[in-house]
């Protein structure tokens, strides 16, 4: 058998990944942190924004009504931003028809 191949052959055969043994203790531990800053700001504008509570009828079609004049289509989740009222609230007018 040629060199090449009794090579190529033996190279083939090794493992990929060896064990290493260690000489000393790892100290570069990356502990977790329990509540990331995200999470903080979003608690914090959660918090400001307070319950939806629902407005009068009239001004909540006000509402819709001048946003639908702007832009022909919203989703229902757009809605509630804009209007600030709960999902049941924006849903119950007849005048607007809700996916659920």
């Amino acid at each position: 058998m040629p060199l090449f191949f009794r090579l190529q052959i033996e190279e083939s055969s090794k493992p990929v990944r060896l064990s290493q043994q260690l000489d000393k203790v790892v100290t570069t531990n990356y502990k977790p942190v329990a509540n990331h800053q995200y999470n903080i700001e979003y608690e914090r504008k959660k918090k400001e924004d307070g319950k939806r509570a629902r407005a009068d009828k009239q001004h909540v079609l006000d509402m819709l009504f001048s946003a639908f004049e702007k832009h022909q289509y919203y989703n229902l989740k757009d809605l509630v931003d804009i209007t600030k009222q709960p999902v049941v609230c924006i849903c119950s007018h007849r005048s607007f028809k809700c996916p659920a």
